[in-house]
């Protein structure tokens, strides 16, 4: 409603009084997404739904998955994809894909598949999970694209390969990961065309 009659004000609102709707504004979005953090923790599935269609009918759908994204899913990330994080890892990339798996599955789960109609504008396990899984591999763990052994680097791309399916199993729907930006993106950073050469 406030950004209804702000937009048909816009005209005749002076500088100060666009300032304050800034100020009224900022301090709203602090309060959902606090509110929202907080039926997450708790999995209050009426409550995240609710927060949901405010942030939809604010048109604040790429606010509610950056909070995700950075408050949410880098944190638990940053704990798992890192080249140490490889090197101590008994099972190699495999280990690691099960533990970015074990997230999906945890205690964000309700997020990730939300039954709401409105949820489906979000679609935090893409938007806020995959895409910050695609930046650290290529930011943190570079070795991984590497087709220097060709052993390991088939192992590898078999394991991201069956963590995919995986994955696809946790969407919607599978066109909404294969078809994303990030998933062209990090399979071509899968050199094949080297492997084979090697191979």
């Amino acid at each position: 409603m406030l950004h209804f009659l702000v937009s048909r004000c816009q005209p005749v609102l002076s500088s100060s009084q666009k300032k304050d709707f800034e100020s009224v504004e900022k301090e709203l979005m602090e309060y959902l997404s606090n509110v929202f953090l907080e039926s997450l923790s708790d999995v209050q599935t009426y409550q995240i739904d609710r927060c949901l269609r405010i942030y939809s009918n604010l048109n604040k759908v790429d606010d509610a998955v950056y909070l995700i994204r950075n408050d949410l899913v880098a944190p638990v990330l940053n704990n798992i994809i890192s080249e140490p994080s490889l090197a101590k890892e008994e099972q190699g990339l495999r280990g690691i894909f099960f533990k970015l798996l074990e997230f999906t599955d945890g205690p964000f789960v309700p997020l990730f598949t939300m039954p709401s109609a409105v949820a489906g504008r979000f679609n935090f396990l893409v938007s806020a999970f995959w895409t910050e899984l695609v930046q650290r591999f290529e930011v943190h763990m570079k070795s991984v694209f590497a087709a220097g052994d060709p052993n390991v680097f088939y192992q590898r791309f078999t394991d991201t390969i069956e963590f995919l399916d995986q994955l696809r199993r946790r969407c919607s729907s599978a066109d909404v990961l294969d078809c994303h930006p990030s998933t062209i993106h990090f399979m071509q950073k899968w050199n094949l065309l080297v492997y084979y050469k090697i191979r």
